[in-house]
């Protein structure tokens, strides 16, 4: 399947994220510091693989960090044939908790692009002076995957129907 890549670095700063305002507790009580410089290069890299014809689908990274956007990506839109994928966090995250990693607002991006064109994209990643790093890949079978690179076989995975149903459960609970 297409292969996914995270553009952005998330960090343990989530104080005013989704998942702090959820009452859940991690990371540091912190907003995350703005980066300009950052954000433009990966605003940038993205817009260097979209005119080059190579993003498949594009997620940004803010309410409820990498999770939310993942979650969104393979739910996709209702009449879509639901795509899982398989994720491994880089190994340089290795410092940030689970949670930390998933839940950062930092911001960045997730792109997909089709594995044949892997490379090109990569190439375009690396002169774009972004900070990224290959997550995973796009999968037939219907179910979201997760799991660090330091600690492969403690892997979170959750069945896309049973996403989908907490999905559509919870947004009314909100409203």
């Amino acid at each position: 399947g297409d292969r996914l890549y995270l553009l952005g670095a998330p960090t343990a700063d989530l104080l005013g994220s989704a998942h702090r305002e959820a009452g859940f507790s991690a990371g540091r009580p912190a907003v995350p510091a703005p980066n300009f410089a950052a954000a433009r290069a990966e605003i940038g890299a993205v817009l260097d693989l979209v005119e080059a014809g190579l993003v498949a689908a594009a997620h940004d990274v803010s309410d409820g960090g990498l999770a939310a956007a993942l979650a969104e990506m393979v739910l996709g839109l209702d009449w879509q044939r639901r795509l899982g994928a398989r994720v491994t966090l880089p190994a340089d995250l290795a410092e940030l908790t689970l949670r930390e990693a998933l839940f950062s607002e930092a911001g960045g991006f997730v792109v997909a692009v089709a594995p044949e064109r892997a490379a090109e994209a990569e190439r375009i990643l690396a002169a774009a002076g972004a900070w990224w790093r290959p997550l995973g890949e796009v999968t037939a079978e219907p179910r979201l995957e997760v799991a660090r690179a330091d600690a492969p076989r403690a892997r979170v995975a959750v069945d896309l129907a049973d996403l989908a149903a907490a999905w559509r459960r919870t947004l009314p609970e909100l409203w």
